[in-house]
């Protein structure tokens, strides 16, 4: 019985710039469309005019990573600096004090059915304590405070929506029903 060996990817691809959002992609030349992970705008391959093809996926994945740092350099002035939000911390002492509120909230959400319903109610009855009318952009800032995804927030505006709780305005403005939200 013969081991197989490992076969070097000489597929070529192709490495691109996102006209919507402007980050780099790479795509298989043979594949016949491409969705952008940052903004999801969809590409068909063959209508690509400008690109980089090269031979291999670990050739696309280290150019596309120089082009997102040439942008990165150009936009910034400078290089980046990243950093996990674990490598933020506050001295307290002789120790020190992660800057995430909640270390627990990362475990929990691992799972790709996670409700965010209940950060979403607390979220509003934050917002209706404050506020008669609430426009949509606070709506989101809210959730982006409570670490709930945007394409889970616009389930839950539709479906808070349908149960009575969020009550459409004029102009992107929601008025809580406070009776049904408790």
């Amino acid at each position: 019985m013969e081991l197989d060996k490992w076969k070097k990817d000489e597929n070529k691809y192709i490495v691109f710039r996102c006209s919507k959002c402007k980050q780099y992609l790479y795509a298989k030349t043979t594949h016949k469309t491409k969705k952008c992970l940052r903004c999801g705008r969809v590409y068909q391959i063959k209508k690509i005019n400008s690109g980089e093809v090269v031979k291999g996926m670990t050739a696309a994945v280290n150019m596309v990573k120089k082009m997102q740092n040439k942008l990165a350099i150009k936009e910034l002035g400078g290089e980046p600096d990243l950093r996990s939000l674990n490598d933020f911390s506050i001295p307290s002492g002789s120790k020190t004090v992660p800057l995430n509120r909640d270390i627990n909230i990362s475990k929990i959400r691992v799972s790709e059915n996670y409700d965010y319903a209940e950060e979403f109610k607390e979220a509003l009855i934050e917002l209706s304590a404050r506020y008669k009318a609430i426009p949509d952009y606070l709506i989101k800032i809210m959730a982006e405070e409570k670490m709930i995804p945007s394409n889970e927030l616009k389930i839950l505006i539709s479906k808070f929506q349908k149960k009575g709780i969020l009550i459409p305005l004029k102009s992107n403005y929601y008025r809580i029903n406070k009776e049904v939200l408790i």
